[in-house]
């Protein structure tokens, strides 16, 4: 023991080495199979970037080891996942975030806004966010999307996914976008047309998970707009009297702890066939995916009803979160002929795309990450659309979001 505690004095840099080379071959193998799930899984890997480049991608990654934080790592792995060019191979850097920034931003038709902040930073809600440090929000966003897996020419991924980007001090950190976790400013836009600047310190997971938020919307779920209602649900539904309109929001493609798809929409529909009821709105603007097989019930309980409630309306909303299983759904529509009207806004899928998620483990740093292993085809053959588009299109404003107003379930609501 004597001898080993004079080592270790005399030579303390062999421990350190020793503990740098055991993390350059952790990263060198965590590095090396993801590559291979993606060679392996991939349904055709190179159809949008070139294998050469890919190739310099992966190699340029491992020759960094050393220079770069296990987080930096992380987000070359991500860059790399959406050079792919499709939303089902992904690697979300969010996984892998320690420290969180107290404030939740979307992205409107008119802007990012701070629509949710730690209490500390409550002056800040409802603020229009113009630079974070030094930097344009512009900038910040064009840095984010490099680490967005989207299906091509869409913006609408982008869109959606840059609100959980935004919630990772880490990743602002590690594009440039911030010099330190513990102290950056944000700048807003205020109501009165004032720029105003504020210190920020990220929080620690502990902290940014406690709901304590403030918040824009109204505390109380119930006097939100019914899209901002029960969003944890898979499914549920109400009536409107004066409308008569029988609406259902339909938030996932997964069976429910407490009642299945088809129990709970044949259900629906039978109550919908016993109601003085005009119009049915099918609310999609939450569903990101799953079972699109789960999506069955719903079109034949609508062709059932339609054909003995011809004059009941069918109007489905859609948005930037509508996705993967959810846009199956809205093909389904359209090839069996059944009479929509589509709100809101495109969605983030293409009519014939990339999809189902093969999940890995890398493993040794446990980051999750996901492969496109098949190709869909859920549109007749030559489709060639990019993106789902909506009947009508309607944009979301912040300005209607601050005042509870819900423009798409209004238009909805008038047709």
């Amino acid at each position: 023991m004597k001898y080993l505690f004079l080592y270790l004095l005399f030579f303390p840099w062999s421990s350190a080495s020793s503990q740098t080379l055991k993390r350059t071959a952790n990263w060198m193998e965590d590095i090396s199979y993801f590559d291979n799930q993606l060679r392996s899984n991939h349904k055709n890997l190179f159809h949008h970037v070139q294998e050469a480049v890919y190739n310099k991608s992966v190699n340029d990654l491992k020759s960094k080891i050393d220079s770069l934080s296990d987080f930096d790592i992380v987000v070359g792995l991500s860059k790399i996942s959406a050079t792919i060019g499709d939303s089902h191979t992904f690697l979300h850097p969010e996984g892998a975030t320690q420290n969180f920034v107290p404030l939740i931003i979307s992205m409107f038709e008119d802007g990012f806004y701070v629509i949710r902040a730690k209490p500390a930073y409550k002056k800040l809600v409802q603020g229009r966010l113009i630079r974070v440090n030094d930097n344009p929000v512009d900038e910040v966003y064009k840095l984010i999307r490099l680490t967005i897996s989207a299906d091509l020419e869409n913006e609408m991924s982008y869109k959606f996914l840059v609100t959980s980007r935004l919630t990772s001090a880490d990743l602002l950190l590690s594009l440039g976008i911030i010099n330190d976790v513990s102290k950056f400013t944000v700048t807003i836009l205020t109501d009165n047309g004032k720029e105003e600047t504020v210190d920020v310190s990220a929080v620690i997971k502990e902290d940014y998970v406690k709901d304590d938020w403030v918040l824009v919307l109204a505390e109380n779920e119930q006097d939100r707009a019914l899209a901002y209602q029960h969003n944890q649900e898979n499914y549920w539904q109400t009536f409107l009297p004066v409308s008569q309109a029988a609406y259902c929001q339909y938030n996932k493609c997964e069976n429910g702890k407490d009642q299945s798809i088809k129990s709970f929409f044949n259900d629906f529909f039978e109550t919908v066939s016993k109601q003085s009821v005009k119009k049915i709105i099918l609310d999609l603007r939450r569903n990101t995916g799953g079972n699109e097989k789960l999506n069955w019930p719903i079109i034949s309980g609508l062709k059932e009803l339609l054909a003995r409630h011809s004059a009941i309306k069918v109007i489905v909303l859609m948005g930037r979160a509508t996705h993967s299983a959810a846009c199956n759904l809205l093909l389904d529509l359209e090839k069996q002929k059944i009479p929509v009207t589509t709100i809101g806004e495109t969605g983030r899928s293409k009519p014939n795309f990339y999809s189902e998620n093969h999940f890995y483990t890398l493993p040794h740093s446990k980051i999750r990450g996901s492969v496109s292993s098949l190709f869909r085809k859920d549109s007749f053959d030559g489709d060639e659309r990019l993106r789902i588009e909506p009947d009508i299109s309607v944009p979301v404003r912040f300005s209607d979001y601050a005042s509870g107003k819900d423009a798409v379930m209004e238009k909805a609501l008038r047709i």
